[in-house]
């Protein structure tokens, strides 16, 4: 197993990208919740040296840029059924919009799963390989709604 990383100076500090083998597995800001332990991120690629994270690092600036809407990147999401199906609902959200945790429950039909929505969208597993800074700008919780994470949890 090929565990690696690079770090990525942007607006927003420096954001690490972690890979294994040919997928992505992690995308992380130095302040991030549930951040797993550095050592776990493998040796620093140096940019150049990765075709993969150079071109994860591309995308990502592309995408904070405004000049990517989608990314086009393997990807090896470690989550179980649940996890894996908000993920999908997710990735369908259109570039500029947003929806509530609670709005991704009722489409899982049980409006009660919101709070485990939020955990699924907020990295209760920080290793999914789901692009946390699409999925964070995507999805917020309802001010008025106790069963949502509160959308702090992102920043």
């Amino acid at each position: 197993m090929n565990i690696r990383h690079a770090v990525v100076d942007s607006d927003f500090g420096p954001i690490t990208i972690v890979a294994r083998d040919e997928a992505v597995i992690g995308l992380y800001f130095r302040h991030h919740i549930r951040r797993p332990a550095q050592d776990t991120f493998g040796p620093e690629a140096p940019m150049g040296a990765d075709e993969l994270l150079d071109e994860a690092a591309r995308q990502l600036l592309d995408y904070l840029a405004g000049r990517r809407h989608e990314f086009d990147l393997p990807l090896a999401a470690d989550g179980d059924a649940f996890q894996h199906e908000v993920w999908d609902i997710v990735t369908e959200i259109p570039f500029g919009e947003t929806t509530t945790y609670g709005r991704i429950a009722e489409r899982l039909a049980d409006r009660t799963l919101a709070q485990k929505v939020g955990q699924a969208v907020g990295g209760e597993r920080g290793d999914d390989g789901r692009d946390r800074a699409a999925d964070a700008g995507r999805v917020a919780a309802e001010p008025h709604d106790e069963d949502c994470l509160s959308a702090s949890q992102f920043s």
